[in-house]
């Protein structure tokens, strides 16, 4: 037979292992890369200021995600596709200067 399942009494509670069977795999490097991030949030600063630190500093999305969860409204705007038509004209202008 194949391995088999931790049980939820292992200690890490039926919540944990859901988690766990959830959670997106990391590489070696990679949980080095978030190491910084999850401690700073083990000590008590906001999600979202550990997001933004994350974002300003070049990490991945993945790696945000594995760390903080979506991001508000994130997995709603991917399902919708992005802006309507006439969303997208009114940003228009404002995406082009972005640019330059």
């Amino acid at each position: 037979p194949g391995p088999r399942p931790v049980a939820a009494s292992s200690g890490a509670g039926a919540l944990g292992a859901a988690e766990a069977k959830e959670a997106p795999v990391l590489t070696e490097e990679e949980e080095k890369q978030t190491r910084k991030y999850r401690s700073m949030l083990k000590a008590g600063v906001p999600a979202m200021a550990v997001r933004l630190k994350m974002c300003a500093e070049g990490v991945p999305k993945n790696l945000i995600r594995s760390v903080v969860g979506p991001g508000e409204g994130e997995a709603d705007d991917e399902a919708a596709g992005g802006l309507s038509a006439a969303e997208e004209e009114k940003v228009k202008k404002y995406r082009s200067m972005l640019k330059a």
